[in-house]
């Protein structure tokens, strides 16, 4: 399928068909005559297409059989097709033009959708479709235009059905009145609080509208303001009313005002819409009446008999239900638990409920739950109960992994923690025991082995319950596997059916997703934008996020999450500081085309291998809960409970005391250094105290800014990023503190004498210790004896022997990480206090070299293996 493939030469800003240069011109074919849409038309050629916009001409290219293009231009609109997409995990080809977007999907099959005309659609916004074999549409890069998602242009996703034209049925009729209302609203025609909540509640409820269209209704009148408990609220006290007989308040001020501003067309609509409801659903009788009151007392009943249910600390209502030898918890208000209701009210008494008895029901299921039950957490994936860890395989029996300082089993779902399954939760590998995590690394691409114990510490913290969690960030050439190989990570982590994703531009939808995955994953990053840098922190560190409460003045709604987070890139952009110090960064090489394998190849043998990776993860998960609570650090790096959880899984990894620490301090100085390269200031601070001969510099901003001007060329004072005042130099200078401090450049800003002084002092070498408390366990791989590791800024790793005199360089130069061509030995050392030498190296070998298997990278450039010394 390829939308390239019929051009047609419009006339653009070509001086002979266009001297004016007018945009509707331009998007013009050249002849009316040309007949484009008929079989026997003959494109131009590509040297034709060529010498066209050598001159400023256009080239159009005809919609191909099987595509529908649909031409979105309302922001607000925009922003709801986004949002939908986005709820179905479909990742559409997005043109964009110069007035809007074109979105591409493939056609479902059915009756040919128009095409040149504007229409509305199922969701009650307009579109203008673009169809198949009858229109054109203008592609990049024709005058500027740009691609979104252009991988996904050969084979596009189905339109959705909410973007086929409406229908004359209540429920596009009330999509249609609520998205009027809304598009209203946002133009200040009506207000929300004084024209629109409770008079469109009261008629929606009047008309007996389903819940569920009552919600997407109001979210279609308020988008990203919307606020589903503060909407549910108002739902349940119209109803209230209605059933008391007391007047709704709002139906006829509604109507009302709208006549008044001249909103006639809305009023038409809403006419229609009481007709049809009317027409659809008589008043029912006094008998009528009593089934429905049976009915929804029996539900009720039922529920109360067959479900736990329970609440959360936000005051969110949950069911879980025992099916078969397992157990599953959905939220009360979810399609899967009316579904899973309606299905066993069918199994026991063989009838049908409608849906106003099963709102009925909810609601007062919710204040059982809310009211009578327990406050418990609610997990996705992962859980944790009294220091034992529950992973969630994600597989149709519902099996999870239990997770104990003595080992690990597969269990049925049967324990006291409440596990979600979100939409698009994948299954993980089932684990086998006997493997190594050694297997992992023929799957990732990486340029040096001193970022393996990076990776697997990453892993090893997703399995970690607790957080705060790192942020992962692959970077290298096209062609280096870096979404392979995040894919890689979230497969033998937090599987999905759409694994990686691109960056949400909105920090609710950032929020949202993190709500329904564990592990969030995205994909081919050029730029973070400062509120979304501050946001991914944030969701790292669990700080939370809040958001105005619909129809409220005062009320915040929060969504508090914690979760590990991985990107990628070709350039690093990781550059805000705060960012990078909760990053790791990792290089990942080309791939040789002698080197390269089919997907079907590589994801072959990654299946086989998954099980026996994850068994021997969850053995160093195991470990770690083992050993965690034993490791002190005198001197914490940043991110500890990081470095202390992969510290404490070191035995069960084979790695030396202090392997970890070691390579991670090696990572925090080199993203210090690349934080420090995009950074004009920390980048001059360090320059300046490097050419000093003293260790120390006191001043005010005022002179601390002359004297970088005095040393900085004019390039550097021109950007956009140099401080014009003494002010802004001293909140630069304190975000870049941290990144200093890694460089032995400690910042201190103080006030005394009336004027702020800036102290700068060279401070040396950082030291970080390893100290493990000595305890004997029947377990050969805890910790147990004091030994300490040391790390010194000058790349030196020490070991407590008797003497305390051992010492052991690295073998590799500091020249570069694992570029030169010269033998590649990277040595990491303890030395216990009976003088044995235990060592993981990886050195460059030949090609033909009989290296182990499962250490060798299926696609590795550099060729490393595992080697003993």
């Amino acid at each position: 399928m390829n939308i390239y493939q019929t051009p047609i030469l419009l006339k653009g800003y070509h001086p002979d068909h266009n001297p004016k240069r007018d945009y509707k011109t331009a998007k013009t074919p050249i002849s009316t005559s040309t007949g484009f849409t008929k079989p026997e038309y003959k494109p131009p050629t590509t040297d034709q297409q060529q010498a066209w916009t050598a001159c400023e001409g256009w080239i159009g290219h005809l919609v191909p059989e099987g595509m529908h293009v649909l031409d979105i231009e309302t922001p607000s609109t925009i922003f709801v097709v986004r949002s939908l997409l986005q709820s179905l995990e479909l990742t559409v080809p997005i043109n964009h033009t110069n007035n809007g977007l074109q979105f591409i999907f493939k056609t479902n099959g059915g009756p040919p959708l128009p095409g040149a005309s504007t229409r509305v659609c199922r969701l009650g916004f307009s579109v203008t479709d673009r169809a198949a074999g009858k229109n054109y549409v203008i592609l990049p890069p024709t005058n500027g235009r740009t691609f979104e998602n252009e991988d996904k242009l050969s084979d596009p996703p189905v339109i959705p059905d909410e973007f086929l034209p409406a229908q004359n049925n209540i429920e596009d009729t009330t999509r249609a009145i609520a998205w009027a209302l809304g598009e209203a609203h946002r133009q200040g025609v009506l207000e929300g609080y004084t024209d629109l909540d409770a008079g469109l509640m009261a008629l929606l409820v009047s008309c007996e509208i389903p819940e569920d269209s009552i919600i997407e209704s109001f979210y279609l009148v308020f988008l990203e303001a919307f606020d589903e408990r503060r909407t549910l609220t108002m739902y349940e006290r119209t109803k209230d009313r209605m059933a008391t007989g007391e007047p709704l308040t709002g139906p006829g001020s509604l109507v009302q005002s709208l006549k008044e501003k001249g909103l006639d067309a809305i009023v038409t609509t809403i006419t229609k819409l009481e007709r049809m409801a009317g027409k659809a659903a008589e008043a029912p009788g006094e008998d009528e009446k009593k089934k429905r009151e049976s009915k929804t007392d029996k539900l009720i009943k039922m529920a109360l008999g067959d479900f736990e249910l329970f609440h959360d600390k936000d005051l969110k209502a949950y069911a879980t239900i025992q099916r078969d030898k397992h157990r599953e918890t959905f939220p009360l208000r979810s399609k899967a638990f009316r579904t899973c209701l309606s299905g066993r009210f069918w199994a026991q008494y063989g009838e049908g409920i409608g849906g106003q008895i099963l709102q009925d029901a909810l609601g007062t299921l919710e204040g059982h739950a809310i009211h009578g039950g327990p406050c418990l957490p609610v997990y996705v994936r992962l859980a944790v109960h009294n220091d034992t860890i529950f992973l969630d395989l994600g597989s149709d029996s519902f099996e999870v992994v239990e997770i104990t300082s003595s080992g690990w089993s597969v269990l049925n779902n049967q324990n006291v923690v409440k596990l979600l399954r979100p939409s698009g939760m994948a299954a993980l590998p089932y684990p086998k025991t006997g493997g190594s995590i050694k297997s992992l690394r023929k799957y990732i691409n990486l340029s040096t082995s001193e970022d393996w114990p990076m990776l697997v510490g990453f892993i090893l913290m997703c399995f970690n319950p607790w957080g705060p969690y790192p942020i992962l960030s692959f970077t290298g050439e096209q062609g280096s596997a870096k979404s392979t190989g995040e894919k890689v990570m979230k497969a033998m982590t937090d599987p999905s059916t759409a694994p990686l994703r691109s960056l949400p531009k909105e920090i609710r939808d950032l929020a949202i997703h993190s709500m329904n995955s564990f592990v969030l994953a995205y994909d081919n990053l050029s730029d973070i934008p400062s509120h979304m840098s501050d946001a991914l922190c944030r969701q790292a560190t669990g700080s939370g996020f809040a958001t105005r409460t619909l129809f409220s003045n005062d009320e915040e709604t929060i969504i508090g999450t914690k979760r590990p987070i991985m990107l990628n890139g070709i350039e690093n952009v990781v550059r805000r500081h705060d960012l990078a110090d909760r990053s790791i960064i990792v290089n990942l090489a080309v791939i040789p085309d002698e080197k390269r394998i089919t997907e079907a190849d590589f994801w072959g043998d990654f299946g086989d291998d998954a099980p026996e990776i994850l068994g021997a993860i969850l053995d160093a998960v195991s470990c770690s809960l083992r050993n965690y609570k034993t490791i002190r650090l005198t001197k914490s790096p940043r991110l500890a409970d990081f470095a202390v959880w992969v510290t404490a899984a070191e035995p069960a990894l084979g790695w030396a005391k202090g392997t970890f620490l070691k390579s991670y301090l090696i990572n925090r100085q080199e993203v210090t250094a690349l934080t420090l390269d995009a950074d004009q200031v920390g980048t001059a601070v360090k320059t300046f105290m490097e050419s000093r001969s003293f260790e120390t510099w006191e001043g005010t901003a005022s002179e601390l800014l002359d004297t970088l001007d005095s040393q900085a060329d004019d390039r550097a004072k021109k950007g956009k990023s140099w401080p014009r005042s003494a002010n802004a130099l001293s909140g630069k200078v304190k975000r870049s503190a941290t990144a200093l401090r890694t460089e032995g450049i400690e910042v201190t800003i103080s006030r005394g004498n009336k004027k702020r002084t800036i102290r700068l002092e060279q401070v040396g070498e950082k030291i970080v210790t390893i100290v493990t408390d000595a305890k004997i366990s029947a377990h050969t791989d805890d910790i147990t004896d004091n030994s300490t590791v040391t790390m010194f800024d000058e790349k030196v790793v020490t070991g407590s022997s008797p003497t305390g005199k051992d010492r052991h360089r690295f073998g590799s130069s500091d020249d570069g990480r694992g570029d030169s061509d010269d033998a590649l030995r990277k040595i990491v050392t303890n030395v216990h206090a009976n003088n044995t030498v235990k060592a993981n190296c990886y050195e460059r070998v030949n090609a033909g070299d009989d290296g182990d298997d499962d250490s060798t990278p299926l696609f590795q450039s550099d060729n490393l293996r595992e080697v003993t010394v």
